[in-house]
């Protein structure tokens, strides 16, 4: 039988004073147990005392009683517990005493237990975990207690959120010339847990407190941002690594992530073991390619074989401007103007070309007097018109800044595209954003290269007018829609998107998130905004003249700017980390971090710290937003490519294509429609419907919704498409591509349900168009 020290103690008291232990020779007089009071027979043993006729231990503390007595009432007396089964609820069992469980000290949430959540420094339990348990006007704040919910004019309102290992990650910008452009971050699934971890890139300054790059696991729950740094799963580098992007080269689930650096691409792979490849390497020793600084990077089939493929942008760093700088003064101080970025718009399938260039127009200051300035800007530079965009080909090239494509091989490598094969390979500016966007709607993915001073890339509906792209900028910023003939429309003015000026200085602005933030029904942009050092002569103010602002599409009229009427923080130097400057934007990202179905807005910075932003809920009740998780089977994709309609809207919204400085975003979707459509890169379309939760919800693309058979020397096309009428196109195009690569396309007259293609005996491969819209995915022609 085993006896628990509680057991022992109860039986001790009971039996009374217990008699004296056996004497050893010569021990003195002894008194016995003669079953008489401790009045009339013996005296007690020390430190005992006689009192009431029974033999009682006086204490004054525990360590004056034998264990495991406690001192009650300066006596010694049993333990009330001996585990905390022994306590009524919530009481814990500490010292042998039931007692009330004592405030932890703290200083984050990370210090308290499950449950319990860090308020005035101090562990307190947790009133709610999700909005559900407060009442209807009410909301779980990230404290875990109730709060009233706001009723804001403009609709939202948000709220600063801070995150052990996130919020408090330090980054400065290194010394001597540098493109300004900040640190970033990367989104992906590491674990295939359905939720978003993080990788937080590195920027460090001598003399200044930095740390290094962190991959953090996303364990939040509803309500509570909790992320574990990862520090074995990235190798010790000396190199600064500054941003990252997401990539699953399987389609397994399991995310890679690309680091990019200054010469270095690193493709990191943790499942199903750990590996690291430099994608630079596989480039020739002497490629110009080798000094690219890569900063951006959008995943995409570039060759439509169905595997993923990676364009990579190469932007400004300090041996790079050293170069130019010594290429400027060989050509006798001609200002450099590089291309400063374009719509890549895809060729069709039986054309000779892989793109054509559709600028979005000159640059706001071809001088670049605040761009990457070390001294006083040319005036009569300043002054001139800015060179026209000419041929491509024919433009001065830094070819160490001109753009990477990387093929992936069919055992998941990647090797280098021939530069002859593509286009935006031509383009030597500084690469701020890369985004992937089917801008002509003819199913095939083009390419959006913003390079300096354009800085990042988004697309929104304006009603009345259907889609522009909208382009961050020095100065005034671009909203283009392109005519019939390519042409760049400017439309930011007359829309309220410009924001060009602040007391006389040019605003600079950086990311882009596209979303309806206040559900109305009309797409809205959060724009991230941030300085850069200003040259010799321009007063330091320009720092704190800048914000980040939301403009709300608004029924009648231009967009309204708000800033802190919704509650988006100010800049200042508590953020920056640097009493000589504020707080400074770059890439920005939306993502439901802690699924509770209000989106996150992750900001990074010039340098200091990231700043997360959360969407409040307001009396204005909508249902939470819904995290879609695509699953594409016939075009891949990694976060682009992708529209989403409401069930009853009849526009596609195309949210979702990249286009940060250094910040890999989301790969899901994060769509304020409980319920609607999703099409995905393929031109498949699958209904969803979240039932008014914000899940995950997988989506999975069919996989044999287009198949093909061959018989007697004829292709055979068959379609199982529920969302095409009748479940078979209505117009089917087909290009046909021979054994040397060279393709023809004509149009399929169907056979009743069937639609036959005369193939000849060297094809081999063949890719449909339906309705006008291609899909972009080259199918092998099946043998005999």
């Amino acid at each position: 039988m085993v006896r628990t020290p509680l057991a022992l103690a109860l039986s001790w008291l009971l039996v009374g004073c217990p008699g004296p232990p056996a004497s050893p020779p010569d021990a003195g007089q002894v008194a016995l147990d003669s079953g008489l009071g401790c009045g009339e027979g013996p005296a007690c043993l020390s430190p005992q005392q006689c009192i009431d006729d029974a033999c009682i231990a006086l204490c004054d503390e525990d360590l004056d009683c034998i264990q495991p007595m406690i001192c009650e009432d300066a006596r010694c007396a049993p333990p009330q517990c001996d585990s905390p089964s022994d306590c009524n609820d919530p009481q814990v069992c500490e010292a042998g005493r039931c007692v009330e469980p004592r405030a932890l000290a703290c200083a984050r949430d990370g210090d308290c237990p499950q449950g319990h959540r860090c308020r005035d420094q101090v562990c307190q339990q947790e009133a709610c975990r999700i909005h559900a348990e407060c009442e209807a006007t009410e909301r779980c704040a990230p404290g875990g207690f109730c709060l009233p919910r706001p009723n804001p004019e403009l609709g939202l309102v948000f709220e600063r959120r801070f995150a052990e290992g996130v919020t408090d990650h330090r980054a400065a910008e290194p010394s001597g010339m540098t493109g300004g452009y900040g640190f970033g971050a990367g989104l992906f699934d590491l674990d295939r847990d359905g939720d978003l971890d993080l990788y937080l890139g590195d920027r460090r300054r001598e003399g200044t407190p930095t740390d290094d790059a962190m991959i953090l696991e996303n364990q939040s729950y509803t309500g509570r941002l909790h992320f574990v740094p990862r520090p074995e799963l990235l190798e010790p580098n000396a190199a600064e690594y500054p941003s990252a992007f997401g990539i699953d080269v399987e389609g397994d689930g399991f995310h890679e992530l690309l680091r990019l650096g200054d010469g270095s691409v690193l493709l990191e792979r943790f499942q199903p073991q750990r590996e690291t490849t430099d994608l630079i390497q596989a480039l020739p020793e002497a490629h110009p390619g080798r000094s690219c600084f890569a900063g951006a990077a959008v995943a995409e089939d570039i060759d439509h074989d169905g595997r993923l493929d990676l364009w990579i942008g190469c932007q400004l760093s300090e041996r790079v401007m050293a170069e130019l700088t010594s290429m400027l003064m060989q050509q006798g101080g001609d200002p450099y103007q590089p291309l400063i970025g374009a719509t890549f718009v895809r060729c069709a399938p039986d054309e000779v070309c892989s793109h054509r260039r559709q600028p979005f127009g000159e640059p706001y200051d071809p001088c670049g007097a605040f761009r990457n300035s070390s001294g006083p800007p040319q005036e009569e530079t300043c002054d001139s018109e800015p060179t026209p965009v000419g041929d491509i080909r024919q433009r001065f090239r830094l070819a160490p800044m001109q753009n990477l494509a990387f093929r992936q091989q069919p055992d998941g490598q990647f090797l280098p595209f021939a530069e002859h094969e593509l286009l935006p390979l031509y383009d030597d500016g500084s690469a701020l954003g890369l985004g992937g966007l089917d801008v002509n709607d003819d199913g095939l993915p083009d390419l959006l290269v913003a390079n300096d001073s354009l800085m990042g890339i988004g697309a929104l509906v304006v009603e009345g007018e259907g889609e522009v792209i909208y382009v961050s900028d020095e100065g005034p910023n671009k909203a283009v829609r392109f005519d019939a003939q390519g042409r760049a429309i400017q439309r930011g003015e007359d829309l309220g998107l410009d924001l060009p000026m602040v007391d006389g200085f040019p605003l600079f602005a950086w990311g882009i998130v596209v979303d309806d933030f206040n559900r109305d029904g009309r797409d809205d942009v959060y724009l991230a905004q941030g300085s850069l050092p200003p040259p010799p002569g321009i007063d330091t103010i320009v720092w704190s003249l800048h914000y980040d602002a939301l403009l709300l599409q608004q029924e009648d009229g231009p967009f309204l700017e708000a800033s802190a009427e919704v509650g988006l923080s100010a800049h200042g130097s508590d953020d920056s980390l640097n009493p000589r400057h504020a707080y400074s934007s770059r890439g920005a990202a939306k993502v439901d971090l802690d699924s509770d179905g209000y989106l996150e807005i992750l900001t990074m910075a010039y340098e200091g710290l990231p700043r997360i932003h959360s969407e409040v809920p307001t009396l204005q009740v909508h249902p939470p937003r819904c995290t879609l998780i695509p699953k594409p089977s016939l075009v891949p994709s990694f976060g682009t490519g992708y529209a989403i309609k409401a069930t009853d809207g009849t526009t596609w919204r195309r949210w979702d294509l990249q286009g940060q400085l250094r910040l890999g975003a989301s790969p899901y979707i994060l769509s304020p429609y409980s319920s609607g459509r999703l099409r995905f890169p393929s031109g498949a379309i699958l209904s969803f419907d979240c039932e008014g939760r914000q899940g995950p919800e997988v989506i999975e693309e069919p996989t044999d919704w287009i198949k093909l058979r061959r018989s007697n020397g004829r292709l055979e096309f068959q379609f199982q498409a529920p969302w095409l009428a009748g479940g078979i196109p209505g117009r089917l195009h087909v290009a046909v591509r021979n054994e040397g690569g060279v393709a023809r396309s004509f149009r399929i007259t169907p056979d009743g349900r069937r639609f036959p293609v005369a193939v000849r005996a060297d094809d081999r491969a063949v890719m449909a168009q339906i309705d006008g819209r291609w899909v972009p995915r080259w199918l092998e022609i099946p043998s005999q």
